[in-house]
């Protein structure tokens, strides 16, 4: 928990930073990352956690710091125009009422329900009275072949499917995908497929994806197992629920980005 706590707060710092470099790169919010995706992935997680951590430190004068990275964290998910991003923003804000309240009574329900109805409000009123990049992006045209919904990255996925056919059982090697778009510029294919799972795919083919695959269902019995077993006080389920929130919303993520894998 506190090498969590360090690697949250340092973090929280390089996103603040971020916040007031305004290195953008492509209209994209890049930060001190210089890269606007991976800036966004990172804003996510400190996010997550900047919020848990706001919360698990109930009347302590830290959570204004936790605050503050939340806030920052936020603003910079968003001004990344990252699609994906901006909508696992969204999808955090719904689950969030369900992660703090466990209890199961008729009152606590009807509490998560306004909670709903509240950011549904919300949402709806920042999106039509700012404008949210990353919601921008959700519904625009780049050119008449590349549509760039959330559901695909358009021409940069064309190749995907080409790529992995030339070796789909065993793939061609880890870090390949890099190794092509980098050290070789090969135009043969666009090797920028901007997805771990395609990544995975790719580079590791039928066998790498399903040894993949494995570990992560394996990984998540264990846990739920040891989670059945432990004896955790109230705000320590709080923390590991804010864990396993990270945990989901990163494999959501990993869909259009390819720092995963």
């Amino acid at each position: 928990k506190a090498l969590i706590e360090i690697f949250v707060f340092i973090s929280g710092v390089m996103i603040c930073i971020s916040v007031f470099t305004n290195n953008i790169v492509q209209d994209r919010l890049a930060g001190v990352y210089a890269n606007a995706n991976q800036l966004s992935c990172i804003s996510l997680f400190c996010a997550i956690m900047s919020l848990c951590y706001f919360l698990v430190n109930k009347g302590k004068p830290i959570r204004g710091i936790y605050l503050l990275f939340l806030c920052a964290s936020t603003y910079c998910t968003l001004k990344t125009a990252s699609r994906m991003g901006t909508c696992c923003i969204i999808l955090i804000s719904f689950l969030i009422p369900f992660i703090t309240n466990k209890n199961k009574s008729v009152q606590s329900r009807l509490k998560q329900l306004f909670s709903i109805v509240m950011i549904v409000c919300v949402v709806l009123f920042v999106v039509n009275k700012f404008e949210i990049a990353g919601i921008d992006r959700l519904f625009q045209n780049s050119n008449d072949n590349d549509k760039l919904l959330i559901f695909t990255r358009g021409e940069t996925w064309n190749d995907v499917y080409n790529i992995w056919h030339q070796k789909p059982l065993l793939g061609w090697g880890y870090g390949q995908v890099s190794y092509h778009v980098f050290e070789l510029k090969d135009t043969t294919y666009n090797w920028g497929v901007h997805s771990s799972y395609f990544a995975i795919l790719c580079e590791m083919g039928i066998v790498g994806s399903l040894l993949f695959l494995s570990f992560f269902i394996s990984y998540g019995l264990y846990i739920a197992k040891q989670l059945k077993a432990a004896l955790l006080n109230e705000s320590e389920k709080l923390f590991v629920r804010f864990l396993i929130l990270i945990c989901i919303i990163m494999l959501i993520n990993a869909y259009s980005e390819s720092y995963l894998f």
